[in-house]
């Protein structure tokens, strides 16, 4: 009986140890987790369902859709006509896609963010300029003929055949003068969009809001046939003088409608040539530091400067024979505005040049700055039936 009693308090005991080392190495392993009496105590209460988390309602985004007619167009805000009504979007954070660009007479669509106050239309974010889908009737070529007032490398004054004087954006623009260039001579533009009917303070329509394809003295325009024959290769010292016909190929400077200034490989000074009788045709319009190609007859000057009283035709280079690394069409000014991918410059001779800004190199150092020098290289070819130039390069001017 003794050794029965013995046994199960032994046992007991053991049952005791056993429960006691248990709480022991759950009580350690809770404390190493960082757990606290409290949460010792709640793991033996009964299961409850966790609080439910309070639902953070957000703030309603209202996105919405505006059509209406392009009717103007700064670089950085877009004037838009619904119902004889005028309409001021602020569109510089905004990106433009517009195939054509910003032509007026357009109908555009405008997806911005917020509520739409017409008093004020500016309060709300433009995210995006697009076509719009279904217009009442699209844009197509239109021309005119007048006579040439004045001519620089990014502008064309033309007096229309109503009086009306029209000064043209001619940036890239493909010109042929089969007969030269000379004031008051009978010129053909072709163009897209609508020009507009008031004049300026200056008393002249500026078409900055068309797309001008092509001006020539001849309807239509045909482009004469490239010169298929080899250059002529020059004699050595010891050979007679070389009488026949000659290239000189150089740099393009400036044009008006007397004379055109370039600077020939191999000479540092510039030369002007009378551009009276002398066919000029220019595939891509009379861009700065593009090349030119000056055929005359004669003999080569050791100075690298050409006869010009012997010139009998002058062409410029043609964007669609060149890849786009050899391109150095550029167009300069300064910032008046610019969209999430757009930057408009007005050139020292008066044009408005929209052109791409994405995806693009850029080493400029303004930020865009309205008012701030830039320099823009630009694929002409890319750029044919748009108003917004296919960039390939942004830099300081």
């Amino acid at each position: 009986m003794h050794r029965k009693l013995v046994f199960k308090n032994r046992l007991s005991a053991r049952k005791t140890i056993r429960s006691t080392l248990f709480l022991l190495s759950a009580l350690i392993s809770l404390a190493m987790s960082g757990c606290t009496k409290e949460d010792l105590a709640s793991s033996y209460l009964s299961f409850r369902s966790p609080s439910p988390t309070p639902v953070q309602v957000k703030e309603r985004v209202y996105m919405d859709e505006f059509q209406g007619s392009l009717k103007g167009f700064d670089g950085s805000w877009i004037r838009l006509v619904k119902n004889d009504k005028d309409y001021l979007f602020d569109i510089s954070g905004s990106s433009v896609e517009l195939p054509m660009g910003p032509l007026s007479g357009q109908e555009v669509s405008l997806i911005y963010q917020g509520i739409l106050d017409e008093e004020d239309p500016s309060s709300v974010q433009v995210l995006k300029v697009t076509e719009y889908m279904h217009p009442k009737e699209n844009l197509s070529e239109q021309g005119l003929v007048g006579t040439l007032d004045s001519l620089t490398p990014n502008t064309a004054l033309i007096t229309w055949e109503n009086g009306q004087k029209i000064q043209f954006c001619t940036t890239g623009v493909r010109q042929y003068y089969k007969n030269g260039i000379t004031p008051g001579m009978t010129v053909y533009v072709h163009f897209i969009g609508t020009l507009p009917s008031v004049p300026g303070e200056n008393g002249l329509l500026d078409a900055k809001l068309v797309r001008v394809l092509s001006i020539s003295d001849t309807e239509p325009l045909v482009p004469p046939a490239p010169d298929i024959s080899p250059s002529p290769v020059l004699k050595k010292d010891d050979e007679e003088d070389y009488d026949g016909e000659m290239e000189a190929h150089g740099t393009f400077l400036s044009v008006d409608t007397g004379s055109i200034s370039f600077r020939t490989s191999g000479s540092d000074s510039p030369q002007n040539v009378s551009t009276e009788s002398i066919p000029c045709y220019f595939p891509a319009g009379f861009a700065s530091l593009s090349g030119i190609t000056l055929n005359y007859t004669g003999s080569p000057s050791d100075a690298g400067r050409v006869d010009t009283s012997s010139i009998f035709s002058i062409t410029g280079e043609d964007p669609a024979q060149m890849r786009t690394s050899q391109m150095n069409f550029t167009v300069s000014g300064y910032v008046v505005g610019h969209t999430g991918n757009t930057v408009s410059i007005r050139t020292p001779d008066g044009a408005f040049v929209t052109c791409r800004r994405d995806g693009i190199p850029d080493s400029s150092t303004s930020s865009l700055e309205n008012g701030s020098s830039l320099s823009v290289t630009f694929d002409p070819e890319s750029s044919r039936n748009t108003s917004i130039l296919k960039s390939l390069h942004l830099q300081d001017e």
